[in-house]
């Protein structure tokens, strides 16, 4: 689905555990150009698809098919990166705010494993991409106050830097 925030159609997508919610299962789409070249065999997976986790895949893309869900995906994701944002002025430590959607980083300059470390205390998880960029992957089912709270953590973590 990222391919839809850019000029690209692919020609081959390979997709994994999102696709079932994460449970283990894989897939791949192949679009027209690369259709005519495959033949049976020419792909196989480990997780191709048993009939309990390929239930669950087809209830997550019934899910995901649903433009509402996905507006209010795109909502949370503004609502996360507006936080972020707000952070950013707050806070000279954060140098940039980069991401798309719910996938969110800030850079930073100190080693974003010190935010990690104390935001998990709090219940909190997120991850670090690189020494210096702490990236936030919330659920796509995250409610607003709970995206509230993420800021709220984070501003007081780096409350407490200052």
């Amino acid at each position: 689905h990222a391919h839809t925030h850019f000029d690209v159609i692919p020609d081959l997508m390979t997709l994994a555990k999102p696709l079932a919610g994460g449970l283990p299962i894989g897939a791949v789409v192949v679009g027209p150009r690369v259709w005519p070249a495959m033949q049976p065999g020419d792909h196989a997976s480990t997780f191709g698809g048993g009939p309990f986790v390929t239930g669950v895949a087809c209830g997550v893309f019934d899910l995901i098919s649903n433009p509402l869900f996905i507006a209010d995906v795109a909502a949370k994701g503004d609502r996360l990166r507006a936080g972020l944002l707000g952070l950013k002025a707050k806070y000279p430590a954060i140098r940039e705010v980069r991401g798309i959607g719910l996938l969110q980083g800030t850079l930073v300059d100190f080693p974003a494993s010190e935010a990690v470390e104390v935001l998990e205390k709090e219940g909190i998880l997120a991850c670090v991409a690189g020494p210096n960029v702490v990236r936030f992957i919330p659920p796509l089912v995250i409610t607003p106050d709970e995206i509230d709270r993420v800021i709220a953590a984070y501003d007081s973590f780096l409350a407490g830097r200052a």
